[in-house]
């Protein structure tokens, strides 16, 4: 399940010498991928909000679950978006109100610890259950982890992991975020239960319930720095690249590249790797983070002399609503644009609009994989 189940299923079909009748895969964006062998069921997922596809894929890997025989082992190769891709409801909420609250808390700029805190404990399958359903049976999860921290229960929020948070932290999430009036009436009411213990909480870690369970990292956002050094030495360029991962807002890291720039010696190159956050207007424009940080760095640099060039994408192909993976400018590319330009761009959300006038979005189609963002920068 997620961006990359399709190539996932794919090796796994050639490295296990057939799958079984009865898999399936959940996919997002899966157009640019090879078929899959016959006895596969392909489904689709939606993203970034769930919705009724999203629902069928979740209620037919539970079905399958209920099936198996109580022997009988289950992989689960889990990727980015797998959160959105599969949606059980919990108790009496609908997909309606899940797709509502996760609108809403991605608006206010939620990092992907507290959306996805949050989407466990409105999850009849992620937040452990799934590895609930499965119990007794040995189950095994190869992860593609799209997570700056890398937690088991934040990759795809958690389906077959125990949970190490509870209703109050997800309400404490919100509350945090101030997203608690715009959110549905059920949603609310449905974690104030459970934090007055109402209604169950999710399997710990440690529960007992949860079975045989493994859970293995099979690609992280080092492999994507790791990528950008092997290519940089194919061309010859000297690359700095930083392995802490990038985790902040927009804004925060637009004023640390801006500022790298100025004070950076002439020919300096960089790599980073990770995720921000972006809080967005009521009704934001075409965009996503990555497009929104080059424009905000162009717009820090908007003055500034020396020759500078940035690119920003996420990895799986796709940044946001911009129909675009992300976006190149450099300090020429400014000259096309004056600052109002610029601002209200950025204060309506709508980088990609600006970008794509500018010719300087970066256009993969769906990668196949998701493994965070990535982002370069050099200086003349």
């Amino acid at each position: 399940v997620g961006k990359a189940a399709v190539p996932m299923a794919s090796a796994l079909a050639t490295d296990l010498r057939g799958m079984a009748p009865g898999s399936l895969v959940t996919a997002v964006g899966a157009t640019c991928c090879d078929p899959l062998p016959p006895p596969v069921r392909l489904l689709d997922g939606d993203h970034p909000l769930p919705a009724d596809a999203s629902a069928r894929a979740a209620s037919a890997a539970l079905e399958a679950l209920a099936r198996a025989e109580p022997s009988t082992p289950v992989l689960l190769a889990l990727s980015g978006g797998a959160s959105a891709a599969w949606c059980a409801p919990a108790a009496d909420l609908s997909v309606a109100d899940i797709a509502t609250a996760t609108s809403v808390l991605m608006r206010h700029g939620a990092s992907i610890q507290q959306l996805n805190c949050v989407r466990r404990h409105l999850s009849a399958i992620q937040g452990g259950w799934l590895a609930v359903r499965a119990a007794p049976r040995p189950l095994l999860t190869l992860a593609l982890v799209d997570v700056v921290g890398g937690e088991p229960h934040d990759i795809g929020s958690g389906p077959a992991v125990g949970d190490p948070t509870r209703h109050a932290d997800a309400l404490a999430a919100i509350d945090a975020l101030g997203a608690g009036r715009e959110l549905p009436p059920p949603i609310r009411r449905h974690l104030e239960l459970g934090a007055a213990g109402r209604r169950p909480e999710n399997p710990a870690p440690d529960d007992p319930i949860l079975g045989t369970v493994g859970f293995f990292e099979i690609g992280t956002p080092a492999l994507l720095l790791d990528a950008m050094l092997a290519v940089a030495a194919d061309l010859d360029l000297a690359l700095e690249v930083e392995r802490a991962l990038v985790s902040c807002s927009v804004e925060s890291l637009a004023d640390r590249l801006a500022a790298w720039v100025r004070a950076a010696p002439a020919g300096k190159r960089l790599a980073l790797a990770g995720e921000t956050t972006l809080t967005l207007p009521a009704r934001p424009g075409r965009g996503g983070r990555a497009h929104h940080l080059v424009l905000a760095v162009a717009a820090r640099l908007h003055d500034a002399a020396r020759p500078w060039a940035l690119c920003a994408v996420g990895s799986d192909g796709s940044d946001g609503n911009s129909g675009a993976a992300g976006a190149a400018v450099d300090r020429e590319a400014l000259a096309h644009l004056d600052r109002a330009e610029l601002e209200h761009a950025l204060t309506n959300a709508d980088s990609a609009t600006l970008l794509a006038r500018l010719g300087a979005q970066i256009v993969t189609g769906p990668t196949g994989t998701n493994l965070t963002d990535v982002i370069a920068i050099d200086v003349g």
